[in-house]
């Protein structure tokens, strides 16, 4: 490398500088004349490896139009004007990295040598003006070897040129790209305390002011050299505007430390440096925004060897930038692709409060702004001349992004689960576990809940990688649980996908109260959840924001487990737990249950709970010490069973209930148990036991032997797994507590809920008949069911449907004929007609009482393969050549004159609806001309209507399931009651074959086929209807809306939950039947 030159300090005169080889001293003048000490002219020439870029002071040129400004050599111009042949063979310099002095006139002091406009295009012509600090006036000299030196303006790199290379007296002097010629070298001797620069095209040829001028604006030109003033020159210290931006961000690059930020507005508290709406794409507006700890308001500070800062967005990786590089005020601030231009590079000044501005690197006096001083959200950001205004000022508090905030999650979770294969059990319904869907192999495939199988479909081994993010890998497809397109939001599909590695297919298992929770590595705060909370089977499964509830809460169950055997007694009464697959089990428990009066015991050894509490084999614990905390206040709970080594042998699920319990016991469980009842679909059969009922509150209402255990039901027999049972206690009871002596019975229903989603359509129907005055409405209460220890759900316990105290309150016509036949069981059964032609069924040899007017209950029956079972019955022609069937409940077996009698006079009220409500004569009834309200309780229908009417039942009044009944006395009447039989009702999708339109709130049903019809012909039973309308409407309103339907609805809410993990559920609730019915209510309103 040349040789650098210091200057040479000699007397108080003048201090010479050395330039180039044997040249003469030059003068370097500070400021204020006086000599400068140890200033430094580079005499070397740098090597293209030390020459940089040189951003241009025209502006930054950050934005789309960005480019790296640096000085070029246009050959095109040089060739045009002479001043060189071919293109330049001298790399750029980077001036920055030269001295930089002002050159100033000897004949005018205050004057130096300037750029017109400050423009660096090449062909300006330099001039002298008033110094002004400015780049324009700012040039940078470089003597080679030779001597010979290059005068550059320090800002573009371009250098002081004679026109045309052509050196005489006049010749113009101009700005042009360096290009190695002579035009643009020169010599410069001292002159005393100053200097002259001679051009090296001609040495007596000299820098001059035009006419010797000293006016602002006078041009420069080569003269020869006259020993005047107005060619003699000072050199003094001066820096360009990028010199001084250097300079102060070196002296504030310790104003904020490199890291991660909010930056918060000093105008408004609580608004931050903000991306609008979370964008990332280049020209994304820059704003304020109220905090919302989202990665849009997160900055990461970054500081370059000079002390400049780079503002880097954490969610897009996109810097702070001025838009089109443009350094002027109001110039928008955006975010941009990096390019390293000066319109991404900031100088941060302390404020001294802790907060600082945000100085353009383009040009300093220019701070980031928020836009007219706007405290409201979205005020975006500019540039603005630096002022101190709050609206300028910005407070750094340290954060992190969400990727950093996520990593840490998943690392500080990445012990809870070992690797391993697991079934993933949901908390929603524990008989549920995570499946792919119809066991699918190919990308795509659903992942859906599933009720447990044990099929490598719902099997998934968990893999943790190095930062503790884990996959799930499904064992039957070898791919990954994957979140669809990679899409972060609510709602978004769950499915399998080849593995990838992304962080659509990376997981994060973190606790959730006992079980787990899988959050999402795409984005905070998203777990994998049930949709809707739904305890359906075959449900998709979807991301949603992280809420903490069952829906999104996980059990994992490590496949192939060694089983234990188990059981739990409580007050006496053994439970069986329910099989859940993958060893785990379920207790259901009475709501009476707690901690110490529920134990468990155990086939084996084990180690129990969180505290691992070693209970013996065939010992047992109580639920207390299995928990190892109390279990008051919680209704669902679990435990794991370990064995010696420590293995998970099983997790056992426990649900307390929310109804009444009881527990049947058969007497001989093995021979004539649950299965042999369930044997005979006829209900011919029956088994003997005990009972014990506990209610919610643990009083025993009923503990004692039971004489008849029965099957009972029509089509819900047939079409339900789950069956409805028929017992007959040893002693009266009052099981619902009524209070009402007369509604303690023997006999009593267990009623499955198998076809209705909701289990609630039979309970609200029976609540709305007794609200609306349906005769003889009957009584209910949901119970739990255990069967020889074994749970069997939630069932509906109801009064039978028969003549008793408290139930259907007439004279018991059956209790005559058996004391008068004592053998009526033999009689011969027979079918003949009667009076009208119609069929009739009956036992022949039967003696009558003296008063056969009543004491009979009736039902409706529309299945022929029903009435013909039954040993009493009979046939009314409701229309001509149509005939419907009725079989007589009680007497059960009846003689033919009390056959005649009932089915003249059901011929009578059918043949009277058909005549305008009088009984017509055509028949020779001995009733004729009796109007219908004669025969017929027109109140009784009216409010039975509606029950059924409300409530679109598919049987009532049409099929099976209706009651009619009369007591003795010959002006006694018809009475239609109670309302029974409402699971297919109200919407229920699973409705059979010809009665589809009870799944529509709108039309009318109860009229509209079967005796409804026939009965709805009849003016004076329209009247009756008609009249009870505007009443029933208002009292199903008030139960659906006033408080009653939600009682129900949470007072089975437990024990519907039970139930599901035994039957399933469906995707029917509580929310489902009220709406159907407020539609129906609306519907029956208007029409």
């Amino acid at each position: 490398m040349g040789a650098r030159h210091k200057v040479i300090v000699g007397s108080a005169a003048a201090a010479a500088l050395v330039i180039g080889l044997g040249m003469a001293p030059v003068p370097v003048l500070a400021d204020d004349n006086s000599p400068l000490v140890d200033a430094v002219v580079s005499t070397e020439r740098l090597s293209v490896s030390e020459v940089g870029a040189v951003p241009s002071d025209e502006g930054g040129l950050g934005g789309p139009e960005a480019a790296v400004a640096s000085p070029q050599v246009d050959s095109s111009n040089l060739e045009s004007d002479g001043a060189s042949t071919g293109a330049s063979e001298y790399p750029a310099v980077d001036t920055d990295k030269l001295t930089t002095y002002a050159i100033g006139s000897k004949k005018a002091p205050d004057k130096v040598i300037d750029l017109p406009g400050g423009s660096t295009s090449a062909g300006t012509r330099p001039q002298t003006w008033s110094s002004n600090g400015t780049d324009a006036q700012a040039w940078s000299l470089k003597t080679a070897d030779d001597g010979l030196t290059t005068i550059y303006h320090a800002a573009s790199g371009k250098v002081l040129d004679v026109e045309s290379a052509k050196a005489f007296s006049g010749a113009k002097v101009q700005l042009w790209n360096d290009n190695g010629t002579q035009a643009q070298k020169w010599i410069l001797t001292a002159d005393g305390a100053f200097f002259k620069i001679a051009s090296a095209l001609d040495r007596s040829l000299v820098l001059d002011l035009r006419w010797g001028s000293t006016d602002n604006g006078t041009p420069l030109q080569l003269w020869s050299d006259n020993g005047s003033d107005a060619q003699r020159w000072s050199l003094k210290a001066a820096t360009t505007r990028r010199q001084r931006a250097d300079a102060l961000a070196k002296d504030n690059e310790t104003s904020i430390a490199d890291g991660t930020y909010t930056l918060g507005s000093v105008l408004a508290a609580g608004k931050v440096a903000d991306a609008r709406s979370g964008l990332t794409d280049n020209g994304t507006p820059v704003q304020t925004y109220r905090g919302n700890g989202t990665d849009a308001q997160v900055w990461a500070v970054r500081h370059d060897s000079n002390g400049y800062v780079t503002i880097v967005h954490a969610a897009s990786g996109k810097v702070l930038d001025v838009r089109n590089g443009v350094a002027r005020a109001q110039a928008a601030i955006q975010l941009y692709e990096s390019n390293g231009t000066w319109a991404q590079k900031w100088i941060a000044v302390s404020r001294g409060d802790g907060s600082f501005k945000l100085l353009s690197a383009l040009d300093t006096s220019l701070a980031v702004d928020v836009k007219w001083g706007s405290k409201a959200d979205c005020a975006e950001l500019w540039l603005y001349e630096d002022n101190g205004s709050a609206a300028q000022g910005w407070r750094p508090a340290g954060t992190t992004t969400m990727r950093m905030r996520l990593d840490e999650l998943a690392e500080d979770n990445r012990a809870l689960i070992a690797d391993g294969t697991y079934a993933v059990r949901s908390d929603l319904l524990p008989s549920l576990v995570l499946d792919a869907r119809a066991a699918g192999t190919g990308n795509c495939t659903a992942v859906q809940t599933y009720a447990a199988n044990e099929t490598a479909a719902q099997q998934w081994t968990v893999v943790h990688d190095a930062r503790g993010y884990v996959t799930l890998q499904n064992v039957n497809s070898g791919k990954v649980l994957d979140v669809s397109a990679g899409n972060a939001s609510n709602g978004a599909v769950l499915q399998l996908y080849q593995g990838n590695g992304t962080y659509a297919q990376k997981w994060i298992v973190v606790r959730s109260g006992d079980g787990f929770k899988l959050l999402s590595a795409l984005r905070e705060g998203l777990a994998v959840d049930i949709p809707a909370a739904s305890t359906v089977s075959q449900t998709a499964m979807q991301l949603y924001a992280d809420n903490g509830t069952a829906a999104q809460r996980w059990y994992f169950s490590p496949v192939k487990k060694a089983s234990c055997s188990m059981t739990a007694e409580f007050e006496g009464n053994s439970i069986l737990p329910v099989n859940l697959r993958n060893g785990d089990r379920f207790f259901a428990l009475p709501a009476s249950a707690t901690g110490d009066t529920a134990k468990l015991s155990f086939g084996e050894d084990v180690y129990v709970g969180p505290n691992k509490l070693n209970v013996s084999g065939g010992s047992n614990a109580t639920l207390t010490d299995c928990l190892g905390e109390s279990f008051a206040g919680n209704n669902r709970v679990s435990f794991v069973l370990y064995d010696a080594s420590g293995k998970e042998i099983s997790r056992v699920f426990v649900l307390r209930s929310s109804s009444d319990s009881v527990f049947l016991k058969s007497d001989d469980p093995s021979g004539h148990g649950r299965s042999w009842v369930e044997s005979d679909p006829d209900h011919k059969i029956s088994a003997t036991g005990t009972l014990s009922y506990v209610g919610v509150d643990g009083k025993v209402v009923y503990d004692g032997k039971l004489t008849q255990i029965k099957g009972r039901g029509n089509s819900t027999w047939v079409q339900s797994a789950k069956k409805s049972y028929q017992i007959k206690l040893d002693k009266k009871c009052d099981l619902l507590q009524t209070g009402n002596k007369d509604n303690k019975n023997k006999t009593w229903t267990l009623i499955t809920d198998y076809l209705d989603g909701t289990s609630l359509r039979n309970a609200t129907a029976y609540e709305l008949a007794q609200r609306l005055g349906v005769r003889s409405a009957v009584d209910y209460g949901f119970v739990d069911l255990y069967y020889d220890g074994e749970y069997r759900g939630s069932y509906l316990l109801c009064e039978k449907v028969q003549i008793n105290k408290g139930r259907v309150d007439i004279s018991e016509l059956e209790k005559e004929n058996d004391a008068l036949n004592p053998d009526i069981s033999a009689k011969q059964i027979v079918t003949g007609k009667n009076a009208y032609g119609q069929d009739i069924r009956y036992a022949n040899g039967v003696k009558n009482p003296s008063d056969i007017s009543g004491g009979y209950l009736i039902e409706h029956e529309n299945l022929e393969s029903r009435y013909t079972a039954e040993s009493a019955y009979f046939g009314v022609e409701v229309v001509d050549g149509y005939v419907q069937h009725f079989v007589c409940k009680s007497p059960e077996v009846w003689s033919r004159e009390e056959a005649e009698y009932v089915s003249c006079l059901f011929q009578d009220l059918f043949d009277a609806c058909r005549n305008g409500g009088i009984v017509p004569s055509w028949r020779g009834s001995r009733r004729a001309g009796m109007r219908t309200d004669e025969l017929l309780d027109l109140d009784s229908l009216a409010r039975l209507y509606w029950a059924n009417e409300i409530m679109k039942n598919g049987d009532g009044l049409i099929f099976s399931s209706n009651y009619i009944y009369k007591d003795k006395g010959q002006s006694s009447k018809l009475v239609f009651g109670p309302a029974w039989d409402f699971d297919l009702s109200s919407g229920n999708p699973k409705v059979f074959a010809g009665a589809e339109g009870v799944k529509k709130s709108e039309g009318w049903w109860t009229r509209s086929a079967g005796i409804g019809l026939d009965l709805m012909r009849n003016p004076q039973i329209q009247a009756a209807v008609a009249a009870q309308k505007s009443s029933s409407i208002n009292i199903a309103r008030q139960l659906l809306n006033g408080g009653t339907f939600d009682l129900l609805a949470t007072g089975l809410s437990r024990s519907k939950a039970m139930n599901s993990i035994v039957w399933g559920a469906s995707g029917e609730g509580a929310s489902t039947l009220r709406s159907w019915l407020n539609a129906r209510l609306d519907w029956i309103e208007r029409n």
